[in-house]
């Protein structure tokens, strides 16, 4: 995707249409709604109702919250949930926890906010595993669960 591209898809503020251009006349950042006409800039927009035309990020991050939970939940034996790091440090994100699960290849995790804890019906721990370096690249440990 071009950035022209990711610039029409934000959604403005005030009508919520994703209809928008940068507005190049009025300075970096600004942008004009097409159809309601209302100006605004990069620091007005929330973040949760940027979309691709189909799904916005906080759909996204809601069905990664349902579909990890369902891992977790058909792996119970193998996963985990904690508000604290192996460190004994609160999570990184207030009001939050981490789920983890172990593959074969190695863990994988999330933070997710404490609303969902109850989605996760998986043992709960005083603290997490140790992190292993797992990075988002590493998505693709959690095939390894069904290829055991």
């Amino acid at each position: 995707m071009n950035k022209m591209n990711e610039i029409e898809l934000v959604k403005c503020p005030n009508c919520l249409e994703i209809d928008t251009e940068l507005n190049t006349f009025l300075g970096k950042n600004q942008f004009n709604c097409l159809n309601c006409n209302t100006v605004f800039s990069k620091d007005q927009i929330n973040l949760n109702n940027i979309s691709d035309g189909y799904h916005t990020f906080k759909e996204l991050y809601y069905h990664r919250m349902v579909m990890f939970s369902i891992i977790c939940n058909q792996n119970k034996d193998k996963a985990c949930k904690s508000k604290l790091h192996s460190d004994g440090d609160g999570t990184m994100y207030k009001n939050y926890f981490i789920a983890e699960i172990k593959t074969p290849e190695g863990n994988f995790s999330y933070h997710f906010n404490l609303k969902y804890w109850n989605w996760f019906k998986i043992p709960a721990v005083e603290k997490a595993p140790k992190w292993d370096g797992h990075q988002p690249k590493d998505i693709d440990r959690l095939l390894s669960l069904y290829h055991e």
